[in-house]
């Protein structure tokens, strides 16, 4: 996290995906992303054409360069988005320059698609307790087993199939994190995925990083090898914003 200061109040602006929660992420896409302007989205659709029309990009980044667009729609934007995950004030920001409000947003949007060093692994340390990630497929043996495979499987399936643009899309790592990230010994039930969810949604982006890295080394490709790639689609969707 990176300090700055507004009109005397102290606030902090997000680096890397160890800055920013899973719950804000999805609060992003759910409540902020939503309400970008028309050209933005427009001009996500252009660069994503095969071939790409050069003349319709042309014509876009044109508009966009209106100064009347800029101030009347894409600047209140931008406040939304820092006010969103650096927790200043909507009228506070509204007083910054031009430049600060530029600055702030794009170190908070590429703070998304900025991760660490994702490495293989299964422990977790998270509010004093120890978590572990599974070492082996899961089978459904027994009713518990069964439940616990089936609530598994229905998310990482609104994950493979799921816009990485969209809150769903994190919900459902959300989820399959709460299923397979338990302490250790400990067995599936409803009430531990309810209790998961509730604590995991203040963990770091990162970890969404390190858990996909972790399925897909563990070959568990039949339900979540595509996450990694699925969450870089993301990044790339956040480039175009």
């Amino acid at each position: 996290m990176i300090v700055f200061t507004l009109n005397n109040q102290k606030y902090t602006h997000p680096e890397t995906c160890e800055d920013v929660t899973i719950q804000q992420v999805i609060e992003f896409y759910r409540d902020v992303y939503p309400t970008r302007p028309a050209l933005m989205l427009e001009m996500s659709e252009a660069v994503s054409e095969e071939p790409i029309n050069e003349k319709r990009v042309a014509a876009i980044e044109k508009k966009m360069q209106s100064k009347v667009w800029i101030s009347t729609q894409l600047y209140p934007y931008f406040v939304r988005v820092v006010s969103h995950f650096c927790g200043v004030p909507v009228e506070t920001l509204q007083g910054t320059s031009p430049e600060h409000l530029e600055y702030l947003y794009h170190h908070c949007i590429g703070a998304m698609r900025n991760p660490g060093e994702v490495q293989y692994k299964q422990l977790y340390l998270i509010d004093g307790e120890v978590y572990k990630l599974p070492t082996k497929l899961m089978s459904q043996s027994t009713l518990q087993e069964f439940a616990e495979a089936a609530q598994y499987e229905e998310n990482a399936e609104i994950v493979s199939k799921g816009r990485p643009d969209t809150h769903e899309f994190y919900e459902g790592l959300l989820n399959v994190c709460s299923v397979i990230l338990r302490k250790e010994n400990e067995e599936y039930s409803d009430d531990v995925y309810e209790r998961n969810r509730a604590r995991f949604k203040t963990l770091p982006l990162q970890t969404l990083y390190e858990v996909g890295f972790f399925l897909k080394t563990l070959s568990l490709n039949y339900v979540l090898g595509l996450n990694l790639s699925l969450l870089k689609r993301a990044a790339a969707e956040l480039q175009t914003t």
